[in-house]
């Protein structure tokens, strides 16, 4: 019955998009995605003008800081600055709190580009992943890319989706092999990053963060042929990723490492660029099944970070430009409180659980 109600659901709101109409992505099935006080992962606190002991020693810059109003008042593991854009992370704090939990990202740029961020942002070099202008190499053939912040361990590995093959072309330059191969089939990614993960660190990650969004968007706009752009995912193709794909890969990521907490994040907003299939429609539509009480997801923790980048967004009255380093990338502020927020919610798991 929910699974029937969900698909009338997803069908009605593509309906609406496809008249014109605008499914907000700050309201949606699963509750309002305004940033509440009770919420289990929370915002961290970037008050303008602190002058506590912890803020003064991490503000190495000097620009004004960010200030999220209503947010829950309550320390965070990092402080960002608004003119230059750049955050800062109390290390000790990070040390002392997060203890030796492994925290793996199973996604997509977006993740590991997070992850760069914090790590650089808390002088910890990062191994397995560099970035430089104009050019971005991904972690090599063991796919993890890791940094290390006392005794937590923030770890990255991809995943191309959950809707292959085919994949979409960039997935073979990312893996540095054929996706092809059958080395995606049945789960065996997840596992070897699993395996690589212990193999790393001597213990299987603490929780396990899934991303599957703008990979999956792109699988299907090149398997339907590359229509013309902006693509709008079918209500057919949508349903089936909702109820059948993600679900799937949500309980093969939880059978490849039963002792973790596995949890999954929305995707932050887009902005049109050809050759990828993308649109804000399809971000929508994914982030209120994301929300939904259907599609076999609520056992698992969401980490909304759809709603962290909208209400900075809102509350600093900044462009897209401001903010993102291009079409589908958070910048430095956007990626530091993701992080923040998944570390926030990751203090009250038990290591090794």
């Amino acid at each position: 019955m929910k699974a029937a109600l969900l698909a009338t659901f997803l069908a009605f709101a593509l309906a609406l998009h496809a008249q014109g109409a605008f499914l907000p992505s700050d309201h949606a099935l699963r509750g309002s995605a305004q940033l509440k006080p009770d919420e289990r992962v929370r915002v961290g606190h970037f008050v303008q003008n602190r002058t506590s002991k912890e803020t003064l020693s991490n503000m190495t810059h000097t620009g004004q800081a960010l200030n999220l109003t209503g947010a829950q008042a309550f320390p965070s593991y990092a402080a960002c600055y608004i003119n230059p854009n750049a955050c800062t992370v109390n290390t000790q704090k990070v040390a002392a709190e997060l203890g030796t939990r492994v925290i793996l990202f199973f996604g997509c740029s977006i993740d590991i580009y997070a992850v760069d961020y914090f790590c650089k942002a808390a002088n910890a070099p990062v191994v397995g992943f560099t970035r430089t202008p104009g050019s971005t190499v991904f972690a090599g053939l063991e796919n993890l890319a890791y940094c290390r912040i006392g005794g937590l361990v923030l770890a990255y590995s991809f995943n191309p989706g959950a809707t292959g093959p085919p994949y979409f072309p960039e997935c073979d330059k990312v893996l540095k092999r054929p996706c092809s191969s059958g080395i995606l089939q049945r789960g065996q990614l997840i596992q070897q990053s699993v395996a690589s993960v212990v193999a790393t660190f001597g213990m299987p990650p603490t929780a396990i963060v899934v991303d599957s969004s703008l990979w999956d968007v792109a699988n299907w706009w090149k398997q339907a042929g590359n229509p013309p752009e902006p693509f709008i995912a079918p209500p057919t193709r949508l349903t089936q990723w909702c109820l059948q794909d993600f679900p799937t890969l949500m309980h093969m990521v939880q059978l490849a490492s039963p002792t973790s907490t596995v949890s999954f994040r929305t995707a932050p907003r887009v902005e049109f660029i050809a050759g990828y299939g993308h649109s804000m429609t399809n971000i929508d539509n994914l982030n209120a099944c994301f929300r939904s009480t259907g599609g076999g997801l609520l056992s698992y923790h969401m980490v909304d970070y759809n709603s962290v980048a909208e209400t900075i967004l809102n509350q600093q009255g900044g462009l897209h430009s401001a903010y993102f380093d291009d079409a589908f990338h958070p910048g430095v502020i956007l990626s530091v409180v993701y992080i923040d927020w998944v570390l926030q919610w990751a203090k009250g798991l038990p290591i090794g659980r």
